[in-house]
C-alpha cells in the first residue's frame, strides 16, 4: 500500500510540474497583446496572424532617422536563435521597407527588446485598455497571454 501511495503521490507531482510549464505558454502567445514603453512614445501590437502595428507618438525612427507620429502596419515572426534566445523580425514601410530584428524577453508584463544591429534596448508593459485585454488581439482570451 505506501508503494502505491508514493507512486501515486510521484504521478501527481510529475503532472503539476507539466502543468506548470505548460502554463507559462510559448513566446509566440507571450507576445500578443499591446506593449507601450512608459513614454507613450512607442508601441507594438501584436496580432496572432503575424500582423503588428507600431504605435509612434513622436518618435525618433533610428533606421532611417525620421520623427514619425502615427501608427504603421508590418508583419512579424518569431524563431529562436543558437544561443536559445527568442528573436523578433519585424517588417514595415516607411518611406523604404524597414527589417527590424530584436532579441526579446517577456517577464510578467515587461518586455524587452534588443534591436540586433544597434544595441537599443527598449522596454514595454502589456498595455490593457479598459482593464481588458481585446478580443480580437488573441483570437480567444486574456487568460492565453498572461
Amino acid at each position: 500500500m505506501k508503494r502505491f501511495t508514493k507512486l501515486t503521490a510521484l504521478v501527481l507531482v510529475l503532472c503539476l510540474i507539466a502543468f506548470a510549464f505548460a502554463a507559462c505558454g510559448s513566446p509566440e502567445k507571450k507576445l500578443l497583446g499591446s506593449w507601450r514603453d512608459t513614454t507613450g512614445s512607442l508601441g507594438y501590437d501584436f496580432y496572432d496572424d503575424g500582423r503588428v502595428i507600431l504605435n509612434y507618438a513622436n518618435f525618433n525612427i533610428p533606421i532611417v532617422n525620421f520623427t514619425y507620429d502615427g501608427d504603421l502596419n508590418g508583419t512579424y515572426t518569431i524563431s529562436k536563435g543558437d544561443d536559445g534566445s527568442n528573436h523578433l523580425f519585424i517588417t514595415y514601410t516607411i518611406f523604404t521597407q524597414i527589417d527590424e530584428e530584436f532579441t526579446f524577453t517577456i517577464k510578467g508584463d515587461i518586455l524587452t527588446l534588443t534591436n540586433v544591429k544597434s544595441g537599443n534596448t527598449y522596454t514595454l508593459t502589456r498595455y490593457v485598455a479598459g482593464g481588458e485585454m481585446p478580443a480580437e488581439l488573441t483570437g480567444d482570451s486574456a487568460a492565453e497571454v498572461s
